[in-house]
This record gives C-alpha cells, structure tokens and sequence, in this order.
C-alpha cells in the first residue's frame, strides 16, 4: 500500500492560465513621519514562504500613499511600513482604502516588543475576504463543539452534517478561490474522521488536481499530510 500511495505522488500538474487584473491600494500613515517607505510584498508560493515585492512608494506630506499593481489571484500580502509588516487580503481587480496607526507606546521598548502596523480597511469592493471569514468562523465552532467526536470517536456522522451547512451556505458563491478554500480546509477532517485511507486521501484531493501554489488551505494540507506520511514510513 506504501508503495501505491508513493507511486501516485507523481501526478499531473496543470494550471489554467490567468490574466491579471489591477489592483488599487490607496492609503494613510497615522503617527508617522513624512517620507515613509511603504511596500506591497506577496509570497512567491506558499510552499518555500518567500516573499517578493511587487511595488514600492514613500508617504507624502500628509501621510499618503497609493499602490497600481496587478494580481492574477487573490493572495494574503503583506503590506510593509519601513521594515515592520502587517497583513491585507488582495484580490485581481479590486479597490482598498486603508488607515495604518504607529504603534506609539512599542516604540520606545525593545524592538522585539514592537507589533507588526495595523491595517484598518476603510473601504473596499470585494466580499470574498467576508466570505473567508464567515467560513473560518463556522469551522472554528464546529470544531469548538466536536472536536472529540472528530478526532476521538471518529463520528463520521458530525462531519457529514457539518459539510452539508457549509455546502448550504455557500451554495451561491461562485468564487474558485473560495470553493477550494473550503475544499481542502475539510480535507483533513476525512483523515481525523477516518472516511478516508491514506491512499483514498491522495486520489481524492491530490492526484489528477491542480497544484494551488498560492491557495493557503491546499498547502496546508498538501504540508501536514505528506510530513506526516513520510514522518511515519
């Protein structure tokens, strides 16, 4: 069986091409002095964990700031303050305004006591980051309310109804960054419930799919799954 399942980790990797759409990020330091250096950095993939920026812009008298940059996909980035980073959810062909306030009281401890800038979103035109949320919420209840039933008992049960309310809830949203979002962040929970066998596993979620360098939940389950595996052989 170990040899099966190692056979079929040599699978097809094929990626629809994209198109990149711009992206507007518009913005204001609070607390900051004039000339400030402000970046939009994004991971190269989520597997090596690089990061690579995509454009670099200093504060005005007044503190703004504005980013033109083109996305192919939604992606976590980071958005960049001199050297201290905070976190901003992008997708192609959307518009953000945000507010970064200077972490006044950190600055004057050890720099190791210093928080990353925090982002407030004053306006934006996309709903997927609510629907992440809503979704994330949901799966942190369920989990919350039957972790032992999952990973103790095994109540395949549970996590049957489970996916059926989330398949209910989202069943309008078209998004491909959502439903695999939400694809593979269950994923693990066909382990934990023990529906599926290590090898079911890789032919379900991995074999014959795209390779989603960029999508958080894949990695993190393509990550666990595979260190666990070798881990174990």
């Amino acid at each position: 069986m170990r040899k099966y399942l190692i056979i079929h980790l040599i699978f097809w990797l094929f990626v629809a091409p994209l198109v990149a759409q711009n992206v507007i990020v518009t913005g204001k330091l609070e607390g900051y002095d004039n000339g400030v250096m402000v970046r939009i950095m994004i991971p190269t993939d989520r597997f090596s964990h690089q990061m690579k920026t995509l454009a670099t812009t200093y504060t005005g008298k007044s503190g703004d700031f504005s980013f033109h940059i083109e996305l192919k996909q939604p992606v976590y980035a980071k958005l960049a303050v001199n050297l201290r980073k905070g976190s901003l959810f992008l997708e192609p062909g959307e518009n953000y305004q945000v507010q970064i306030k200077r972490d006044t009281l950190g600055q004057h401890g050890s720099i190791f006591d210093r928080q990353p800038p925090v982002i407030k979103i004053l306006k934006r035109n996309t709903k997927l980051s609510n629907q992440l949320g809503d979704f994330n919420q949901m799966y942190n209840l369920f989990l919350m309310n039957h972790f032992r039933e999952i990973y103790l008992y095994h109540d395949i049960s549970a996590l049957k109804n489970f996916k059926k309310k989330v398949a209910v809830t989202f069943a309008n949203d078209t998004s491909s960054y959502l439903k695999d979002y939400i694809r593979y962040s269950l994923a693990p929970l066909d382990l934990a419930a023990r529906t599926l066998s290590d090898t079911g596993f890789v032919k379900r979620y991995f074999v014959g799919h795209k390779v989603l360098y960029h999508n958080v939940q894949y990695v993190e389950a393509f990550r666990n799954f595979f260190k666990t595996f070798f881990a174990s052989m």
